[in-house]
């Protein structure tokens, strides 16, 4: 089983007894999976993590849920640890968490399984909200919103249809492929256009310093951040 390039890690979170994708994550190497709170809500044992290995061919690589060793609402964040899989072996291409504040103006890439397609796609993004805040979910269809910290891009009407259902969890990138947050929610906005509510890195570390979660998680998690 030989990959001649490297396996991006952005995939399809698969819940048991589910036909589509329930929702997006990244593969943080050493068996972890980060998605939003919502969407590992809906994990169990019997469900599963997969990735395109050669997408032209439509081969996946898939890891099933062991556990959900961490969610916290307030940011939106879900850490999955996975069953051993070829994820551990392969050769993918897990990004490094950026502690760098993103500015108004940025140039973003997010990855999802839009509506639960696989394999998934890319939309590109401008900040335009860059101060992280707790905001108020605007989805309409969400019966009981509740507020999480996030900061607002911008995606372009030409691009809209890329991200909606489907996107929480979708791993956000800064022009170096570091890893800056999850789009966890969004809404349109004027002239086909729509924003993308992101749930940002910079939010997460200090929480997960003083998190009660086990020590050897959070040491692979927190030693993902990338070199200053």
């Amino acid at each position: 089983f030989i990959i001649s390039s490297p396996i991006q890690p952005a995939g399809c979170v698969h819940p048991a007894h589910h036909i589509f994708c329930g929702g997006s994550g990244v593969y943080l190497g050493h068996g972890l999976m980060l998605t939003n709170q919502h969407v590992a809500l809906l994990l169990s044992e019997e469900s599963s993590f997969l990735v395109p290995a050669w997408r032209h061919l439509w081969h996946t690589l898939d890891a099933g849920v062991r556990k959900v060793v961490y969610l916290d609402r307030d940011i939106e964040l879900g850490i999955v640890e996975l069953q051993p899989s070829m994820l551990n072996i392969a050769r993918v291409a897990t990004p490094c968490l950026s502690t760098r504040p993103l500015q108004r103006g940025d140039t973003l890439r997010v990855t999802s399984d839009v509506h639960g397609t696989f394999p998934p796609v890319a939309a590109t993004l401008v900040v335009s909200e860059a101060r992280p805040l707790m905001r108020l979910d605007p989805d309409p269809r969400e019966l009981n919103p509740y507020s999480a910290m996030t900061i607002i891009a911008t995606l372009s009407a030409e691009q809209a249809k890329l991200v909606g259902k489907g996107s929480s969890g979708g791993p956000v990138l800064n022009d170096k492929g570091e890893l800056v947050g999850l789009a966890w929610t969004g809404r349109e906005s004027g002239e086909g256009s729509s924003e993308v509510w992101i749930t940002p890195v910079s939010a997460w570390l200090s929480r997960l310093q003083a998190a009660e979660i086990p020590k050897d998680v959070s040491q692979r998690v927190l030693g993902a951040k990338c070199a200053q």
